[in-house]
């Protein structure tokens, strides 16, 4: 079993790969998978009003990107909150992640724009996951912590869960840090969102 998790970790590294390929082991019990449905955007301050649309926000589904325009920028202050259905367009069958040794999410930014120059302004991002399956007005939040991408080795920000066993749902909201003002890619850019270890969460993990 210690060597079957060992290689898991290493086709998961070996799987950031810039394509549309799904994660080769998706289908173990115990899958890492990239976020699948955008449950909500909240675009914020200083993002253009084609930015507010539907597709522009599922931008941050699949495997990382390679440059900003390809992402999803949040704007001063915006916030996206993504989980992965087992049912397409479902919010009902959405899966829980569950905490695991090490990093349990991942959040990518890209370094560049169209001109694939390292010029991205690393702005902060404020991690948060729910317990709760339905979202409302009285969900509860847990704060993961906030981040950016500075010195990080392929821009991909690793959060631990700590103490919460499990969540359902992930929340990134710009923190404000470096706001670019004017422009379509204001605030975080979020390219990826990766859950390293989808579970079943009904009973043992309450």
């Amino acid at each position: 079993m210690m060597k079957k998790r060992r290689l898991t970790s290493i086709v998961l590294s070996l799987s950031f790969i810039f394509s549309n390929q799904s994660l080769a082991f998706e289908e173990n019990k115990e899958k890492s998978v990239y976020v699948n449905h955008v449950h909500s955007f909240i675009p914020g301050a200083e993002l253009p009003i084609t930015s507010y649309t539907k597709k522009n926000s599922e931008k941050v589904l699949g495997p990382p990107k390679k440059t900003i325009d390809q992402s999803l920028s949040l704007g001063h202050y915006g916030e996206v909150i993504i989980g992965y259905l087992k049912k397409a367009d479902d919010p009902s069958s959405v899966k829980c992640f569950v905490n695991g040794d090490g990093w349990d999410i991942m959040i990518h930014e890209p370094k560049s724009t169209r001109n694939f120059i390292s010029n991205n302004r690393e702005e902060d991002v404020d991690i948060y996951i729910t317990k709760n399956k339905i979202i409302s007005k009285e969900t509860k939040w847990h704060f993961l912590g906030r981040y950016n991408v500075i010195g990080l080795k392929d821009n991909l920000i690793k959060v631990d869960m700590n103490n919460i066993k499990f969540g359902y749902w992930v929340k990134l909201k710009d923190a404000g840090s470096k706001m670019v003002r004017n422009s379509e890619y204001s605030g975080f850019d979020a390219s990826a969102v990766i859950l390293r270890k989808i579970g079943h969460c009904d009973i043992p993990y309450n």
